[in-house]
């Protein structure tokens, strides 16, 4: 059930048994179907629906399941219940100090859910139930607080109290809150002690009696929360705070996420006044532009309201990195104005980093790119992501990356107003160096055998990554695979070509295990074009040759060709031997791709001719490996069989496990044509499992296709040269 829908058919005012025939009734299940899901009579069902018999905690969570109500039956049943009351309580209705009810709240019942049930739920004698409800500014704490509070108050009889922490009078600690806090519950100024710790002991001592609900909001500190807990599970402290407070014991923690793109396009409209269901694309568009944080998206719908003009109009606006500013400020509320003072507040460290991911081309960015970005270590970028996480402001997934929120990243670069052009130009410089040292340092850590450039270039000051062996190489580069063709592009637009070109250079062998023809495509036609402004011609040459791999591998051979072909007059001009070898080799397996077999044949040999004059025992192994499968489809297997053989003889003395992987799915390929299943099924088995194990996840899939073949015995063979080997 969506969330916006059963934000409409629960409402915690009701008793448990209205609620429970709502969510029945909108799921169009009876009585007696409702009662074999739940394993209770039809009878009994009505009798708690008509609240003639009270209801059980356990019951409640198994009408959540059979109805899918995401945990509002439990909600609904605790919030409904009374706590055991306080030794001698006083039933007389105590104080009522709350700010309005903010009525339904779009997208937040789960977590109203979780907020009722930790409160409910936590009855431990001597302590209130304490829970922290924590997100960046705008995203509705003090509103999901109230909304809980004024659905519980009825189990509070001694009060409900809201205390404002953020404001100067309030953020005083201690005993200006406890005599602020007993004035509010009846006690006369002249028995409130000017003492601090007699202040607080009376506090808790009229506490102690009484069932209260103190929200405080805005918290600064985790002192000034724990300076308002009572010790009587009787009562209850929700909090709200910019902050996660880390140093708050005993705390559940609720922490508010951005709206969903159709929560916030549903709030938009109930904010604009537009009550109809649907998912308009517009609707859509100013949520997501307002990055699902309501402030901003009330705001939006109060500048529609009053603009006049189209919500298509609006969203429009909203795409402006500029005019964006100027639509989310109604004259009282301003959204850059807010978040803008929370950055401001951030200590220098946390500032700068904020910015440099801001300024970082991708989202989400590693702590080692933002600190190349910098110019410090990672250990410090990790600790103000860290704490900036802890405000909110930006999110930290598993393995250390961070992103900042939209609005916030939209901002976070105007906090580097200090920084001019040339320092800012400096640190990406820095960061396109950085990436480009460690991806070759991590493609001679994969591929020892490979022919790299000489580097990293002069231009760049960035240490690069260290690799303690070739799984944590394979394990940086898949991390950073989708961020290479950001990085080429931002390379070439700084006139950084000769980082862009050895970038690109360097993540080839990555890409071509891993099968990522597109990011591969996408970073060497940038590199080409830096190649060929810098004037490199060798940089050229190596460019096309490994684009028309690409190309190969997408299926474009018309394309692959054109690019061999000029990398191969290039270096015929240059008198690169190597290149030429390599370029043949390249061609040998297009033209077998093709299906020209004999071509293929022809060019792999006059490579393998070049290749021996280097002693370089690897190329001579792939070429092996190709003229065998030109070899098998022209229907010469036995032929193919010896040059497999001779592969797999060099690879033996070689430290090389993806070339190991192609040469095992080669062989099974020949014994596929061969019609030797069992042979086949055997190298494809063990041409996956080494694939598996050094990251070649195209090796991997080669091998699950030729065993799902043999699977089909009788079957047609596959296509030759569908996979990129």
């Amino acid at each position: 059930m969506p969330d916006d829908a059963i934000d409409r058919e629960i409402d915690f005012q009701e008793t448990f048994g209205a609620t429970l025939r709502r969510a029945r009734l909108g799921q169009g299940l009876s009585l007696r179907d409702l009662g074999c899901k739940v394993n209770y009579s039809k009878g009994h069902l009505s009798k708690i629906e008509n609240d003639l018999v009270p209801a059980s905690l356990g019951l409640a969570g198994a009408c959540d399941a059979a109805l899918g109500t995401g945990g509002l039956l439990t909600a609904a049943f605790l919030a409904g219940s009374q706590p055991e009351g306080p030794p001698g309580g006083d039933a007389a209705d105590g104080p009522f100090d709350l700010l309005p009810d903010p009525g339904r709240l779009v997208g937040r019942t789960a977590d109203a859910v979780r907020v009722i049930e930790a409160i409910s739920g936590d009855i431990r004698p001597g302590r209130a139930p304490v829970v922290l409800i924590h997100g960046m500014p705008g995203i509705g704490k003090t509103a999901l607080a109230l909304y809980v509070a004024h659905r519980l108050r009825a189990r509070y009889r001694g009060g409900c109290l809201f205390v404002d922490l953020g404001s100067p009078r309030a953020s005083r600690q201690g005993p200006a809150l406890h005599a602020l806090l007993l004035r509010r519950l009846g006690v006369a100024a002249e028995l409130i002690p000017d003492e601090p710790q007699e202040a607080r002991a009376r506090y808790l001592s009229v506490l102690y009696r009484r069932a209260v609900l103190v929200i405080a909001d805005g918290a600064q500190t985790a002192a000034q929360v724990d300076s308002l807990v009572p010790a009587s599970s009787a009562c209850a402290v929700i909090a709200t705070s910019r902050y996660r407070l880390g140093a708050l014991d005993d705390v559940h923690e609720v922490r508010l996420r951005p709206l969903t793109a159709a929560d916030g396009a549903a709030l938009f409209r109930e904010a604009a006044g537009r009550v109809d269901a649907g998912s308009d694309p517009d609707h859509v568009r100013v949520a997501e532009a307002c990055g699902g944080v309501p402030l901003a998206i009330r705001v939006a719908a109060a500048r529609y309201r009053e603009s006049g003009q189209s919500v298509a109009e609006l969203a429009d606006q909203l795409q402006d990195p500029e005019a964006i500013w100027e639509e989310l400020d109604d004259g009282e509320r301003s959204v850059r104005r807010t978040l803008r003072a929370e950055l401001l507040e951030l200590p220098e460290s946390g500032r700068l980093t904020l910015g440099m991911l801001g300024l970082h081309p991708a989202a989400p960015a590693s702590s080692q790119g933002v600190a190349w970005l910098r110019g410090t270590s990672p250990r410090v970028i990790s600790r103000d992501f860290a704490a900036l996480d802890g405000r909110g402001l930006v999110t930290v997934a598993p393995g250390g990356r961070a992103s900042a929120h939209p609005l916030i990243r939209g901002l976070a670069v105007s906090l580097l107003d200090g920084m001019d052009e040339r320092s800012r130009d400096a640190a990406l410089r820095r960061l396109v160096g950085g990436y480009a040292a460690s991806a070759l340092a991590a493609e001679g850590a994969v591929t020892p055998l490979r022919f790299l450039p000489v580097g990293p270039p002069a231009e760049s000051a960035a240490a690069p990554v260290t690799f303690a062996g070739p799984d944590q190489a394979i394990a940086w580069c898949g991390a950073e695979a989708e961020l290479i063709p950001l990085l080429c592009s931002l390379a070439y637009e700084m006139g950084a070509d000769d980082d862009c070109w050895r970038l690109a250079y360097a993540f080839r062998g990555y890409y071509f295990a891993a099968g990522a023809v597109e990011p591969w495509t996408a970073s060497h036609r940038v590199a080409l074009r830096s190649a060929e402004r810098c004037g490199n011609r060798w940089a050229q040459a190596v460019t096309r040759n490994n684009l028309g791999m690409a190309l190969a591998g997408r299926r474009q051979l018309s394309a692959a060709e054109a690019e061999h072909s000029r990398a191969l007059e290039i270096f015929r001009a240059l008198g690169d031997s190597r290149g030429i070898a390599a370029t043949l080799g390249h061609q040998a397996w297009a033209s077998h791709a093709a299906g020209r077999h004999d071509l293929a044949i022809s060019l792999a040999t006059e490579a393998v001719e070049l290749e021996l004059e280097h002693e370089n025992a690897r190329s001579v192994a792939i070429m092996d490996r190709t003229l065998a499968l030109a070899s098998s489809s022209a229907g010469r297997h036995r032929e193919a069989l010896r040059y497999l053989a001779e592969c797999g003889e060099i690879l033996s003395g070689l430290d090389l496990p993806l070339d190991v992987a192609m040469m095992l799915n080669g062989l099974g390929d020949v014994r596929y044509a061969m019609g030797d299943f069992g042979k086949a099924a055997t190298c494809y088995a063990e041409a996956a499992e080494r694939g598996r194990a050094c990251g070649g996840r195209a090796e991997e899939a080669r091998a699950a296709r030729g065993m799902a073949a043999v699977a089909r015995a009788g079957e047609p063979r596959p296509r030759q040269g569908a996979s990129i080997s």
